[in-house]
């Protein structure tokens, strides 16, 4: 093999080395940048709701679900969150429930 061709082998495989290094690369900040953005999202979305008055008074009435599930399917079809899931800060869904009931 002349000198010329194993200089074009040696190119033509670090061209590939190289590229795929940096799609490797690409690919981790495409993830990277998708998880922050999902993060900024949920994060306003969680603010808003909690201040919304509509949320406060539906948490504290007697039949929260029935109160807030229209509310969290508009939320859902309008924003790009797949899922949301209202409840008071004790985790419960409505404050007038016992855990052992």
């Amino acid at each position: 093999m002349s000198l010329a061709k194993r200089f074009l082998a040696l190119q033509h495989g670090l061209v590939i080395v190289i590229s795929v290094v940096v799609a490797l690369v690409m690919i981790q900040q495409t993830r990277s940048w998708v998880t922050l953005r999902a993060e900024s999202v949920t994060r306003a979305a969680t603010s808003v709701m909690a201040q919304d008055p509509f949320v406060r008074e539906g948490l504290k009435s007697d039949d929260p679900t029935a109160r807030l599930q229209a509310y969290a399917h508009r939320i859902e079809d309008e924003s790009d969150i797949d899922f949301v899931t209202l409840m008071t800060p004790e985790a419960r869904a409505s404050p007038t429930r016992s855990p052992n009931s």
